[in-house]
């Protein structure tokens, strides 16, 4: 997901290139380059999602059921001990996770 960004990172300094171009061919030239480019950034987002959309649904449900079942663990912790903090530790890294998934997809979406 992360290339895909920086591909679009890319792109977008392409486009804002195109406005220094003075000579109409060049401007066309690039502007078809730069069409084309996006075209393969939108084909590289569709495989990813193919490939790996299944993958990603599985471990977010993975890593739900993981945040309930520490929630609970939690909740029956002596508060203040080790297993509390322990358990509280785990589970910051838990939703930690499964932020990165959704701010990573939010990233790319909004530059695609």
């Amino acid at each position: 997901m992360s290339v895909c960004s920086g591909e679009c990172d890319i792109l977008y300094e392409n486009l804002v290139g195109l406005q220094s171009l003075r000579d109409e061919s060049d401007y066309e030239r690039e502007l078809v380059k730069c069409i084309k480019h996006h075209e393969e950034i939108r084909k590289l987002v569709r495989n990813i999602e193919k490939r790996f959309s299944l993958i990603i649904l599985e471990q977010y449900f993975t890593s739900l059921i993981s945040c309930c079942t520490t929630m609970f663990k939690l909740s029956l912790a002596e508060p203040m001990s080790m297993e509390f903090f322990r358990t509280l530790s785990y589970q910051l890294n838990i939703f930690l996770q499964m932020y990165l998934f959704c701010w990573c997809a939010s990233e790319v979406t909004e530059k695609v």
